[in-house]
């Protein structure tokens, strides 16, 4: 996931396995992103799976440094990790 300075964003998805890597080895999506009160929303404006066009994400950030960011995924509750390659 990238987030720019503009206020959009982009992920790559890239599948390791299974039957998903055969045919469709990675997905892209891109939009517009916002963070307020410690929350980061996503908009999908544009991807490669045509049902995550409009989509909205949203994530609680529980933690930043200059490596990595955690953070709960609202929608599942699952935590996760990103870390900064730049």
């Amino acid at each position: 996931m990238t987030l720019n300075a503009d206020g959009t964003y982009s992920v790559i998805t890239t599948f390791k396995k299974g039957f998903k890597k055969v045919f469709d080895h990675e997905e892209r999506t891109s939009g517009k992103w916002h963070l307020k009160d410690g929350t980061l929303t996503l908009t999908a404006t544009a991807a490669t799976e045509r049902p995550k066009i409009g989509q909205v994400y949203s994530f609680r950030i529980t933690s930043v440094n200059e490596s990595e960011v955690l953070y709960v995924d609202n929608a599942t509750g699952q935590r996760r990790v990103e870390w900064k390659l730049r």
